[in-house]
C-alpha cells in the first residue's frame, strides 16, 4: 500500500511541472528521417556515374550535329516547321519499319492540297529513296518536302515547302494564345 501511495504522490507532484528535455543536437543537422546529415564532402563517382556522363555527352553531341544539319539544309524553315513535319511523318509512317512508302507520301501531299501529277510525285520520291527499297526515312522526307518545288531566288519557298512553313506559323500563333483567347476565337 505504501508503494502505491508513493507512486500516486510522485505522479501528482511532477504532473503540472515537467521540464523540457535538453537537446544536445540541433535539428538543422538532421534530415527529416532522423538520420544525421553528412557533411558537404566531395561527391564520389562510380562507374555508373561515368557511364551516365558519357551518355549525356554523346547525346548532346548527336543533338548538336542534328541541329547543325537542320540549319544547313533547311535555311528557310524554323524548328517549328521541322517538328510539325516530323510529327506528320510519324503519323503516316509504317508501323513495321518506321518509314514512309510512296502511297503514304501521296496522302501527305493530298492533305496539303498539292496538285502535282502522279508521275512527278513518283519521280521525286524515287530520287530521294537512297536505297531503292520503296521507303524513305524522316530525314529523306524532310529533304523531299523542302526540295519538292525548287527555291525561287526572289520568293524563297514555293509550293509544298511554303505551305508547310505557313501551317507551322499558324500553329505557333495558336500556341501563343492564352486559353481564353483560344476560346474567344472558337478553337475548342
Amino acid at each position: 500500500m505504501g508503494a502505491f501511495l508513493a507512486r500516486l504522490w510522485a505522479r501528482f507532484t511532477e504532473f503540472p511541472i515537467k521540464s523540457k528535455p535538453i537537446c544536445f543536437h540541433l535539428q538543422k543537422n538532421f534530415m527529416s528521417t532522423g538520420d544525421e546529415k553528412a557533411e558537404d564532402q566531395e561527391i564520389q563517382t562510380d562507374a555508373y556515374d561515368e557511364l551516365q556522363k558519357a551518355f549525356i555527352r554523346k547525346l548532346t553531341e548527336v543533338g548538336d550535329k542534328r541541329d547543325k544539319w537542320l540549319r544547313e539544309n533547311f535555311t528557310q524553315w524554323d524548328q517549328i516547321t521541322v517538328d510539325d513535319l516530323t510529327n506528320n511523318f510519324m503519323l503516316l509512317a509504317s508501323e513495321e519499319n518506321g518509314m514512309m512508302d510512296f502511297k503514304k507520301f501521296c496522302c501527305f501531299l493530298d492533305s496539303r492540297a498539292d496538285t502535282s501529277s502522279d508521275h512527278l510525285r513518283e519521280e521525286k520520291f524515287k530520287s530521294m529513296d537512297s536505297n531503292d527499297d520503296g521507303f524513305i526515312t524522316v530525314d529523306e522526307f524532310l529533304l523531299l518536302v523542302y526540295n519538292y518545288h525548287p527555291l525561287d531566288e526572289t520568293e524563297g519557298l514555293r509550293g509544298i515547302g511554303k505551305s508547310c512553313f505557313e501551317t507551322a506559323q499558324q500553329i505557333r500563333n495558336v500556341t501563343l494564345l492564352s486559353t481564353g483567347e483560344q476560346l474567344r476565337h472558337g478553337l475548342f
